[in-house]
């Protein structure tokens, strides 16, 4: 009896079978839940069988994170958490492959911080969850200083891996940012831009989705916010009447920001370069 058990469990730890454990609910995208059930489903009652191969929430989701969670790709850093409340709280089935993946990132990105910090380096091998991981900021959101520069910082890497997409542009960063998910190196000194670049897209188009059709097609070759603003305010009599309206509230803390930055850089240049003291004038002689 003692070794059939043990059989058991070790079957159950080699086939990788992340639900299989006793009590585990089963879940079927062809079933509705109850709120209560759905919590049950997404929490792991015992300790975690780690399945092998993993799930691969890039791959596994990205048909649902499209279906039920735009802007937003699989890749972006808040996907995850956005289909995970589309699911507990909006009633959204998401795909028999999508759940197992789901779950086990949830429980990974929870579960994180007992893993200790984690920091890129393009000479080591990230999992994906750890690629996810590595591509979120902490909330509330605090953009770093000084801002990455994703034109300047990523043109190598963008020449290497998206050599057709247009340079410094949101297709070349979705690009870039696609390739490395898919196993590409991206360098040191790209990733915090690209990092950056791609949590701002996020953040902007998910804040002001009515903006997202006007953004793409007459402004998605900027790659700063305010070469965006920029952008749209320049063509603020072709967008439409809500996205119009937006941009309109939004330009005075644009410009303020503006202000701020150009005060901060003539400080620094001061600082650096301070003005001499006007020399006192030269005494005449009697």
């Amino acid at each position: 009896m003692k070794n059939a058990i043990f059989a058991l469990l070790l079957t159950l730890v080699c086939s990788g079978n992340l639900f299989a454990q006793k009590g585990e609910p089963v879940y079927s995208s062809k079933k509705s839940y109850s709120a209560k059930e759905k919590s049950r489903l997404m929490n792991f009652s015992g300790p975690v069988v780690v399945p092998n191969p993993k799930p691969n929430f890039y791959l596994d989701c990205k048909e649902d994170v499209a279906k039920f969670c735009p802007p937003f790709r699989s890749e972006d850093s808040g996907a995850s958490l956005c289909l995970e409340t589309k699911f507990m709280f909006r009633n959204a089935s998401v795909s028999d492959k999508c759940f197992a993946a789901l779950k086990f990132t949830r429980h990974w990105l929870k579960t994180s911080a007992s893993r200790g910090p984690i920091r890129y380096s393009e000479g080591k091998e990230f999992s994906m969850e750890d690629k996810i991981r590595l591509m979120q900021f902490a909330e509330p959101f605090v953009a770093p200083e000084p801002k990455p520069n994703y034109k300047l910082d990523c043109a190598e890497d963008e020449k290497k891996l998206c050599p057709t997409q247009p340079p410094g542009s949101t297709d070349s960063s979705l690009c870039v940012r696609e390739k490395f998910f898919q196993g590409a190196v991206i360098s040191d000194r790209c990733f915090p831009a690209l990092r950056y670049f791609s949590r701002w897209i996020e953040s902007t188009m998910t804040s002001y989705p009515q903006c997202i059709a006007d953004y793409n097609q007459y402004c998605r070759n900027e790659s700063t916010g305010i070469g965006v603003s920029d952008c749209m305010m320049n063509n603020i009599g072709k967008l439409t009447p809500s996205c119009a309206a937006t941009i309109r509230s939004l330009r005075p803390s644009v410009e303020k920001d503006r202000e701020a930055r150009a005060k901060a850089a003539a400080a620094a240049t001061q600082k650096i370069n301070p003005t001499p003291p006007p020399s006192a004038p030269e005494k005449k002689g009697n």
